[in-house]
């Protein structure tokens, strides 16, 4: 980060903006040549090179925290700026989700709840300094006696999902104070790169995410792939029956099963790499479809909610992934390898943590792979 930058690099700023921001060219002579785009490979490495080198996200302001203790909010970067204001960062190596639209507003209400007491306690306790002190060595002036009277949640990714641009910018029309900073990374000839969007607002994303409206028609679309997913399921079930039931391959009527819950399995069941899908991975990821589905136009219900929980939910849920005879339901599973693969659909739902024992979905009837028997 500290190397003086190379005077045969150029950026194009002009494709694909605001998702992604710039191609990074390397100039030798009269030639250009595109350097690859990298990937951060751990949102610690990212945190640990916006904290070594502050003037990035964090010109003229003063870091508080980071990651957050058990007294401290749990977002990835706290700082305070010359106007008393919090700053927090929320840091996505990759494409944020949907499901950091829910972080922005739960860290928006825990920091809202620190007092002047608890910022300066924050702040001594992870620098081992006081921060009067360092705010007049900063900024030339003591420092105000109220702090945290308003409070900017500013999302550092790669990029944003659509659904991630239309809810950032949704929250911003309900007052809350949102900002974007888009990084993208490269690496050429053993260098890394980084480059960094200034800040941008979540409605300039919403508006390009908006661009191409989402037609009516799409929504009789997703009507007639649930009945075509349902009518395979039909046969299905209709092949099991010609065999003998067992505790392991219930039979049950599709008419019996939460179409909502059953589109959402279908679609999602032959991406799982894992063996076994603990309970709480399920529904959080439902969670993380719906909302996403909801954005994109879809109406889904609102379960588990206060007429509907989380039991009823779980009995429905346990249903629709048992129909098929592919699953069965364990009470307590020590799954360490059944859950040893690389997961992608995990990614999702990063706040889903696993446990020692869990209750979940085993796999029991192998995944099935792709036929390799046939040529064209």
């Amino acid at each position: 980060m500290s190397e003086e930058p190379d005077k045969d690099l150029r950026f194009d700023y002009t494709r694909g903006f605001p998702f992604n921001v710039l191609d990074l060219y390397r100039v030798r002579g009269k030639e250009l040549r595109r350097v690859p785009r990298a990937a951060v490979q751990r949102e610690a490495t990212l945190q640990q090179m916006l904290v070594g080198n502050p003037e990035i996200v964090c010109a003229d302001m003063i870091l508080l925290d980071t990651v957050g203790d058990a007294d401290g909010p749990a977002i990835d970067i706290l700082a305070l700026d010359a106007n008393g204001v919090i700053q927090g960062f929320e840091l996505k190596r990759q494409d944020a989700p949907f499901a950091v639209v829910e972080q922005v507003k739960r860290y928006e209400s825990q920091i809202r709840e620190l007092t002047v007491t608890q910022i300066h306690d924050l702040y001594r306790k992870r620098w081992r300094k006081n921060l009067a002190d360092e705010f007049y060595r900063q900024f030339g002036e003591e420092i105000p006696d109220v702090l945290n009277h308003s409070r900017v949640i500013t999302v550092v990714a790669a990029s944003l999902t659509r659904s991630t641009a239309l809810g950032l910018a949704a929250l911003e029309r309900e007052d809350f104070a949102v900002s974007v900073r888009i990084f993208n990374a490269f690496e050429d000839e053993k260098r890394f790169y980084l480059s960094f969007t200034n800040d941008v607002g979540p409605k300039l994303f919403a508006a390009r995410a908006t661009y191409e409206p989402v037609p009516a028609p799409k929504l009789e679309l997703r009507t007639s792939e649930l009945g075509r997913l349902i009518g395979d399921l039909r046969l299905e079930l209709a092949r099991l029956r010609r065999k003998p039931a067992t505790p392991s391959a219930p039979i049950v009527g599709v008419e019996a099963l939460d179409p909502h819950l059953l589109c959402f399995w279908l679609l999602y069941e032959p991406k799982f790499e894992w063996d076994f899908l603990p309970s709480r991975f399920l529904t959080d990821l439902y969670l993380w479809w719906r909302e996403t589905e909801a954005a994109a136009g879809a109406r889904r219900p609102d379960y588990p909610d206060r007429d509907f929980g989380h039991l009823e939910f779980g009995k429905r849920l346990a249903a629709v992934v048992t129909a098929t005879g592919n699953w069965r339901y364990c009470k307590s599973r020590l799954p360490d390898h059944l859950m040893s693969a690389y997961e992608p659909l995990e990614e999702l739902v990063p706040r889903w943590n696993r446990a020692k024992t869990m209750p979940g979905f085993e796999r029991i009837v192998p995944r099935r792979m792709p036929d390799q028997s046939s040529e064209d």
